[in-house]
């Protein structure tokens, strides 16, 4: 997940959120914007062979263009 290999000298995760901040001794940071299969963890989750969490919802978006060009 790209955390560099530095001790991490911070953390911040408000309930409210799913965003979870990390700062590096080396005044790097480290941001992981969707905790929630972390938080979905459960016991049998742990001690299952493979456990499927569910996506989040997708959003795709278009670039709309004006009259008179290809798009």
């Amino acid at each position: 997940m790209n955390l560099p290999h530095a001790p991490v000298t911070g953390s911040s995760c408000r309930n409210t959120s799913t965003t979870l901040v990390l700062a590096t001794y080396g005044r790097g940071i480290w941001i992981l914007d969707d905790i929630t299969p972390l938080r979905e963890l459960t016991p049998q989750a742990l001690s299952a062979d493979a456990q499927l969490f569910p996506p989040r919802p997708a959003y795709r978006f278009r670039a709309i263009h004006g009259a008179g060009h290809a798009a």
